[in-house]
């Protein structure tokens, strides 16, 4: 289940969009009624969850203008939605393991040559979402233990490696990865 490039916090109202934190929400809703479908489709016992890039941020002047929440507000208010949206998962499943993939848009500082590896707000939620979800016996956080911008788990005897993709390419994933940790991942 990716929840990934979430990017709350900005506002847009055009032609081709309209996005804020209530568009925000009710994506969130839907989203989850098409993944009960498809759980109840497939007579699921276990969801695995990868999320990423969870705010609009400030790596951009003109994306720090489009923003209506500043990245605090932004990361409160996201995690908060995720930590509910969470706990509805974990009520139709059997066990729910979460996995976070840092992106950009989430790092500290809007220049990335500055941007140290690691300051990344994405890297906070693990936190916030165990203290959020911590009486739900079935809710896994898991950690990025080889690196703190690749996920890594395994369902059903297949290695998974997640990424935002900002730093890696398509063509060479899976030779890189393979080469880094010492583990073929089947799926990126």
């Amino acid at each position: 289940c990716h929840v990934t490039d979430i990017h709350a916090g900005i506002k847009i109202d055009n032609w081709y969009n309209k996005f804020d934190m209530n568009v925000l929400r009710q994506r969130l809703v839907n989203y989850l009624d098409q993944l009960f479908l498809i759980q109840k489709r497939h007579n699921s016992e276990n969801c695995y969850v990868v999320i990423g890039e969870i705010m609009s941020g400030l790596i951009h002047e003109t994306l720090r203008i489009e923003n209506n929440e500043n990245v605090s507000q932004q990361f409160i208010l996201v995690s908060s939605m995720l930590s509910e949206m969470i706990s509805e998962i974990a009520n139709h499943f059997n066990n729910v393991f979460v996995y976070i993939t840092p992106g950009n848009h989430s790092r500290v500082v809007s220049n990335k040559e500055y941007s140290l590896r690691g300051e990344n707000f994405d890297i906070l939620l693990p936190h916030y979402l165990k203290a959020s979800l911590q009486n739900y016996v079935n809710v896994f956080i898991g950690e990025n233990l080889k690196d703190c911008d690749v996920a890594m788990f395994e369902v059903r005897g297949n290695n998974v490696m997640g990424v935002h993709g900002g730093k890696d390419a398509v063509e060479n994933v899976v030779q890189k990865f393979t080469m880094v940790f010492g583990l073929k991942p089947d799926i990126v």
